[in-house]
């Protein structure tokens, strides 16, 4: 059985056409182009019509958190998940049944094209970030700061989650070293629909102190700890049992040293949503 997204033959059959460097299989290559054009297209559509049509009160970082926010949640945070589903029951089976096997597994092809498009949007996003330093980058003074900016640390913290995935995501499916790792990775993504979707009404006057904003707050903490914090002690269970004896010397210190690092964000980002969460709680606590 093989998965077939909408539109597929279409798109196959667009994407026959279009040349390639061939550094990199070809589907994968063509994959990469297409969905970095179609995330930078649509990024810079909406941000025109954001412009044109958005209150003349907002600031340039809000009208770029709209149309980021919106170009996210729909490619990355939506399509990837998608996209790589069946790569990631695939290699769950495979684990359950033999979790020697998963280090030098075939990369399944779902996952193959999920990382071309995941790249794709990583690679315009790294270019948006860069290009847009200064209206992301949140003010010392409180008194300047808008909706949508963020600090320094966490600039450098994403900026160096897309720059490693952008190097080592591709190798890894390529190389078939460690893919259903990033197969997994890539599947949470889709956490990313209630963070952008959170940034979103906030930028519309949503926060957090609304209905709207709470109930979006609300989905995105239990869509986070279902896909993120939940899988991470059988994914622990996989890691500890591969079999790791068939990598390549370099494949195995790039395991050692890159592989741990989402599952340690991931604890570390939970952590600090429920002391956020908490700090919340005790506020409401104390008014009552």
């Amino acid at each position: 059985h093989t998965h077939t997204l909408p539109m597929e033959l279409t798109l196959d059959t667009i994407l026959d056409g279009i040349p390639v460097p061939g550094f990199l299989p070809e589907i994968f290559e063509k994959y990469y182009l297409l969905y970095f054009v179609l995330c930078s297209s649509t990024f810079l559509i909406l941000l025109a019509l954001v412009k044109l049509f958005g209150p003349s009160s907002y600031a340039p970082v809000e009208r770029l958190g709209l149309a980021s926010g919106i170009t996210s949640g729909i490619i990355p945070a939506a399509m990837v998940p998608y996209t790589v589903w069946p790569g990631v029951v695939d290699f769950v089976k495979k684990g359950l049944n033999d979790p020697s096997i998963l280090p030098t597994m075939i990369t399944h092809e779902t996952i193959l094209k999920s990382c071309a498009i995941s790249i794709g949007y990583m690679t315009y996003d790294l270019v948006c970030m860069l290009w847009f330093y200064n209206d992301l980058i949140r003010p010392k003074k409180k008194e300047l700061r808008r909706k949508g900016q963020i600090g320094k640390t966490l600039f450098y913290q994403m900026l160096m989650h897309h720059i490693l995935s952008i190097l080592c995501w591709p190798y890894a499916v390529t190389k078939n070293a460690m893919s259903w790792a990033v197969g997994y990775f890539m599947f949470t993504e889709i956490t990313n629909c209630g963070l952008n979707g959170r940034s979103i009404l906030d930028i519309l006057g949503y926060g957090d102190s609304t209905l709207p904003g709470q109930c979006i707050s609300i989905m995105w903490i239990i869509q986070f700890t279902i896909v993120r914090i939940v899988p991470i002690p059988l994914l622990v269970y996989f890691l500890a049992m591969g079999d790791y004896s068939k990598l390549e010397f370099v494949d195995k210190i790039l395991c050692l040293l890159t592989v741990p690092i989402p599952f340690m964000l991931n604890l570390m980002w939970y952590g600090q949503i429920m002391a956020m969460v908490m700090k919340k709680l005790r506020g409401k606590s104390k008014k009552n």
